[in-house]
Order: structure tokens, then sequence, then C-alpha cells
């Protein structure tokens, strides 16, 4: 994310008229107004989005504003005068041109359109095209930059927009913290997600055996080299071990290798976000699964299931994400306790559903569930691991969406204490900013700028982009409190 000052003195000199690399152009008949709102919408997508190279990250703070802020000049510029002025000239001529045609193609008949095309005609209607357009580029930004979820209109929840989506910016605290989605970005240090692990322990539960890793060994260090390519992101490559992989279990009539070849192909398009891919692959798996007999409650039919459920979230398609996760902890509740792998298809199926509650503006009942998926952490993993350092962090974020900044204070010095004791320390520095910003809210400025500080040194100590982000904007909200 870009610096708030620089960006937002570009965005202002940009107002007053002020360039430094286009030459001024007319603005045009146009309202001035509606540009202006589109010049805001520009603003909040630069404020978003990383304006200047990794290469440059090393800059000390005030060479990094000014590296910025050029950079920002220069795209706002080119933005108005190369996008937003040619295209507001089309709009505005738009209802003429089509009065026209309507005009033209009614003069054969006994049809009028002189009221219609008046109207189309009209200034104002040129001008309400352009504020149209200008308010749709708005909306555009902020569902891009999650802000607010228009998503919710598809799933039949228009009325509960403003409640859950545009109010909250009123309703919950003004400030951006970093749930568990912001460690899963490259680092030179790779966390194992914990799906990754109930995806490795299927190798099991599809019946491979001591024996068949000896019989079958070209088979097995495949799918290996496969999952290994897949931690490491290496998708072109496990893409090809898997159709390898595949090959060879046909070849050899394995039937449970081939299922887990499939699996993993479901997995490996849906960490690549091709959601209809995985969900076809997905599905595939499930038809083979019922067809070898296996139950509804099966934990690898739930496991399925289960990434089926997420899919549709991810699709917008809330109704069966809801449907979804409801069906996968009624089948895991009586099997909950059966074995590890049990406790943790159930932890995570909580964890998952917490999420989705989450970003419905449900903030009570995911609360419950991901507070449901920390207890099976602890039980399963142990308090000190890496997972329950996430699931911490997330406990601190729905409890600050929930304004008890109190119980947010607590959960985050939680995981704190335990990330420092951890080997792999290359995310706590966002632990340590959105602790930062916690305490900006609760008025502890100085206390606040040790955490965020402590998470800028973390984040270039470990080369972590995010963790100097999130750093770099807890900094820039402690300056504006403090009124630099």
């Amino acid at each position: 994310m870009g610096q708030l000052v620089p960006v937002l003195v570009a965005y202002l000199l940009l107002c007053f008229g002020i360039q430094y690399f286009r030459e001024p152009r007319e603005v045009g008949n146009g309202p001035l107004v509606s540009s202006y709102i589109f010049m805001f919408a520009a603003f909040l997508l630069l404020w978003d989005i990383r304006l200047y190279p990794k290469s440059l990250r090393r800059l000390g703070i005030i060479s990094q504003a000014i590296v910025e802020f050029l950079i920002a000049s220069f795209l706002f510029e080119n933005i108005m005068v190369d996008f937003w002025f040619p295209l507001e000239v089309v709009v505005l001529a738009s209802p003429a041109k089509l009065a026209d045609g309507l005009e033209e193609m009614l003069q054969t008949g006994d049809w009028s359109c002189d009221g219609v095309c008046e109207f189309l005609r009209d200034e104002t209607t040129s001008f309400a095209v352009s504020y149209i357009l200008s308010i749709f580029f708005v909306l555009a930004v902020l569902h891009s930059t999650r802000a607010i979820d228009l998503r919710l209109l598809e799933s039949r929840l228009a009325h509960k927009l403003l409640d859950v989506s545009i109010l909250k910016v009123r309703k919950q605290p003004n400030l951006r913290l970093c749930n568990s989605k912001c460690f899963n970005t490259t680092t030179n240090n790779k966390r194992i997600p914990l799906d990754v692990v109930l995806a490795l322990s299927i190798l099991t539960w599809l019946g491979f055996t001591k024996e068949d890793e000896e019989k079958e060994s070209e088979l097995i260090m495949t799918l290996k080299r496969a999952v290994l390519c897949t931690q490491r992101e290496q998708y072109d490559k496990a893409e090809q071990m898997l159709h390898l992989a595949l090959r060879l279990a046909q070849q050899q009539q394995n039937e449970q290798g081939v299922l887990y070849c499939y699996d993993l192909m479901a997995n490996l398009a849906f960490d690549q976000y091709q959601l209809d891919k995985a969900e076809k692959l997905f599905v595939s798996v499930m038809q083979i699964l019922f067809s070898k007999g296996f139950a509804e409650d099966d934990l690898k039919v739930i496991h399925i299931s289960l990434k089926l459920a997420r899919i549709c979230q991810l699709k917008a398609n809330l109704e069966n994400a809801e449907l979804g996760y409801q069906w996968c902890l009624e089948k895991i509740d009586k099997h909950k306790n059966a074995n590890e792998d049990a406790q943790i298809l159930y932890g995570v199926i909580n964890d998952w559903y917490a999420q989705f509650l989450l970003d419905k503006g449900d903030v009570s009942n995911s609360f419950r569930y991901l507070q449901e998926a920390y207890n099976v952490c602890e039980k399963t993993k142990g308090k000190e691991s890496e997972k329950s350092v996430l699931l911490l962090n997330d406990l601190g974020i729905t409890s600050f969406r929930a304004e008890d900044m109190e119980r947010a204070e607590k959960y985050l010095k939680e995981a704190v204490s335990v990330g420092n004791k951890m080997e792999d320390k290359s995310h706590l520095g966002v632990i340590h900013a959105n602790l930062g910003l916690i305490l900006l809210e609760k008025g502890v400025v100085g206390e606040a700028q040790k955490f965020c500080k402590e998470a800028w040194r973390l984040g270039e100590k470990y080369e972590n982009n995010e963790s100097k982000e999130q750093a770099n904007y807890c900094l820039d909200q402690i300056k504006l409190n403090l009124g630099k």
C-alpha cells in the first residue's frame, strides 16, 4: 500500500491544477465535480497499490516519500489526461448521439421520439451520465480494495449492503488491520498452510501403506515432488509432475493413486485461484469417492465438501457457501474427536467458516467459531505453534471489529508473545503493527509507536513486504494522530 501523505499531496496538487509531467488541458464542458469524484477514485486506488519498485524499498522514509509522490503525480496526470478527459468527451456526447440514432430510425414510421430525444439532448442528461460514470469508478475501486463488498448484491443481500459494508467504516474503528490472509504472500520463509497438511494426510486416507511406498516408489516419489513444488509455488512444474504421476497410476491400475492425483490437481488449481477448474476436479473426486462406497460423513468427503464451499464463497455464491459450511459442520460433529485428522479438519472448518462470517459482517458468530478453531489448534498443535499465532491474530482483529479493544489487545499481545518463541518470525511484524494500531486506537501513542517501529525492523530483517507496509501504515496513522 502506498503512503498516505505523498499520494494525498499529489492528489491535492492536481485538484488545484498543478501539473509537473503533462501540459494542463481544458477540462471541457463536463461537470467539474464529476472530475473530482473520478480523481478521488484514482486517489483511493493509488493509495492502495504499491507505487514504487521493490528495489527501492530500502530507501529512507523521506526519500521513499519523495519517490512515491513523483510516481503518484505522474500516474495521476496521465490517468486524467489520457483516460478520463477523452472518456468524458465520449460520454457527454453519447446521449445526443443516441437521440440522433433514435430519430433517424423512427423517421420512416409513424413513431415520434420528441420527448425522449429532447431529454437525451438536454445538457442535464449528459451531466447525469458523467456523474454516474465517475461514481461507478469510485464504487469499483472501493470494491477492488475491499472497502465494500458489492458481491452482496448478487447474493440477495442488497438490503444489508449499507449496514454491512459502507456503514462499517463508521461503525467500526477506521483502521486497517491485516488478518491471516496477509500471511500468504511470497516471502523467503514459507509457511505450510494447515489445509496443505490435510491434503498430505489423504495419502493414508486413500489407502496408501508402507508396502505401497516400497512397491510403487516411483509413483509415491513423483507425488511427493509435486506436493513439494506446490509448497514452493512452482505451479507449472507441479502440474507437470502430477500429470506424470497420473499416467503412472493409470499404467499401474492404481485407483488410489488416480484418485489422489485428481485431488492434488484440484488443490493446485484452487491455490492458483482457477476456481472453475478446481470445482470440476473436486466434483470428480467426490463422484469417485461415492462410487467406491464412501459415506457422506467420511472425512475425505467432508474435506472435499469444505473446499467446494470455499470455492462458492470466492465465486460470490454466498448462499451455497453458507449451506456448504453448515453441512460440513453437521457431518464432522460426531467425528470431531475420533482422531487427530478429524480434529484438525474440524478446526479448519471452524476457521474458514469464521472468516466467511466475518466477511459478511457477522462479527459475534465469527468470533465464536474462530475461538473454537483456536481451541482445536491448541489441543492438536499446542499453544506455541505457528497456526496458534495466526489464529490469535485473527481473534484480535475480530475483537477489533466488535469494538472490544481490551480483548483485541489481549489476543494480539499473546500472539506477539508466542510468536517471539517461534523459529520463523517472518510474519511477526504484521502482528506487531496490528497491535500498534490497536494501542493507537486506545490512545497509547508511545507504546503504539514502539510496536510499529519493531514491525518495520522485523519486516526489514526478514525481507517481508507485508510487515513493512503494515508498519508504514501504522506509523502514518500515528503521524496523523499527532498532527504532524
